[in-house]
């Protein structure tokens, strides 16, 4: 029983990377879909399917760029202990 307990916690974590990385490429892909469209109506000008690939890669460098810049924010920042949010609350 411990046997099939551990190949389905196998299987279910990769399932779950799998999905994370699923939904974040599709989720960048329909990102760079819905610029592409907005730059249509600007201008009328259709993206070409490698403008469209520079606008996935870039999307996804400047949402990488944001998350670095979260990252040394908190840093940088003073953690939050359980006496200073009661203090904070009350």
């Amino acid at each position: 029983m411990e046997e099939v307990l551990k190949i389905l916690m196998w299987h279910a974590g990769w399932l779950n990377l799998l999905g994370q990385v699923a939904l974040t490429a599709s989720v960048d892909s329909c990102l760079a879909n819905h610029i592409a469209a907005m730059w249509v109506i600007y201008n009328g000008h259709v993206f070409q399917q490698e403008e469209l690939l520079l606008c996935y890669g870039g999307e996804a460098s400047l949402k990488r760029l944001t998350f670095k810049a979260l990252s040394i924010h908190a840093q940088r920042t003073r953690p939050i202990t359980q006496s200073s949010f009661i203090s904070f609350l009350g």
